[in-house]
């Protein structure tokens, strides 16, 4: 966490000027954000989160069956060596995490080890300065509204971690389980999204910190902005979540590396990783 010793590797990404900027845990899935415009005569999505945000545009035909038609995977198979799979050993993790620094075990789970010190800073911090996995919702203006108001939600975001170093200071914290190599930009992009909607939440922040804790690497990549260069991401996002929420249309964008991972696909291009539906007739093996 910002202002600590950390005893780890650590990339200090602070430079929030000129800056472009998987695992998330959202529990998206249990949001039915789809409607009928009658007006169009569509189904269509009104809600986003990050990592719905990245899958639509990675495909938007992906996103529809996920998130519209709701079509659940088939059932998948562990691999030799593996004894679960990355997003349970994720959601797992995740859980553990919380559970430590909210004080309800004394034990902590073995793939938490390398950031010890930090957990038990949360633990001490918390409630009164931290707080745990707090689901934060957004209306289409980005004003702040209540996690229960179904009809106006448009953006959700859930931090792991939440603190605040002072009335004008925070950090988010951000678990990351499994490689980081070849996340960085999706990873950074996360995490200025919740720099923005911690400086559209909270107005008296100036400074925002956003940490990334690679658990299995020991790697920490730090970021720090001052709020006015939070904000100045609201555009891009805000672009990017419309062309989702006005989509009608869901066209599939088809390839070779975005279908090998999907489960939506032709049942031919099933694979070690994935057994396909063949809800997809576009897919390419």
């Amino acid at each position: 966490m910002s202002n600590l010793n950390h005893n780890k590797t650590t990339i200090n990404n602070n430079q929030s000027q000129g800056i472009t900027p998987f695992y998330t845990n959202d529990n998206e899935d249990y949001y039915d954000d789809s409607y009928f415009n009658e007006e169009k005569r569509v189904k269509m999505l009104k809600a986003w989160s990050f990592s719905r945000l990245t899958l639509y545009e990675g495909c938007p035909y992906k996103a529809k069956l996920q998130y519209i038609d709701k079509i659940e995977e088939l059932p998948r198979e562990l691999q030799p060596g593996q004894t679960e799979f990355a997003n349970d050993r994720g959601s797992r993790i995740h859980a553990a995490a919380e559970q430590y620094v909210k004080g309800e075990t004394d034990e902590l789970a073995a793939e938490l080890l390398h950031f010890k010190p930090e957990l038990e800073t949360l633990k001490e911090l918390h409630p009164d300065a931290v707080t745990t996995e707090e689901m934060w919702c957004f209306t289409e203006d980005w004003a702040a509204c209540a996690p229960d108001d179904y009809d106006n939600i448009w953006l959700r975001v859930i931090a792991d971690a939440f603190v605040w170093l002072s009335d004008t200071e925070v950090t988010i914290v951000d678990y990351k389980t499994g490689k980081r190599y070849g996340n960085e930009l999706k990873h950074g992009q996360q995490m200025t999204l919740y720099a923005l909607a911690t400086a559209m939440k909270y107005p008296q922040v100036e400074t925002i910190h956003t940490e990334l804790w690679y658990l299995d690497l020991n790697e920490l990549a730090s970021q720090t902005y001052r709020a006015h260069q939070a904000l100045a991401f609201a555009k891009n996002f805000n672009d990017r979540a419309l062309r989702l929420t006005s989509d009608t249309e869901f066209k599939p964008k088809p390839s070779k590396s975005s279908c090998m991972f999907c489960p939506y696909g032709k049942k031919e291009h099933s694979n070690k990783w994935v057994k396909k539906t063949g809800d997809c007739e576009h897919s390419v093996g």
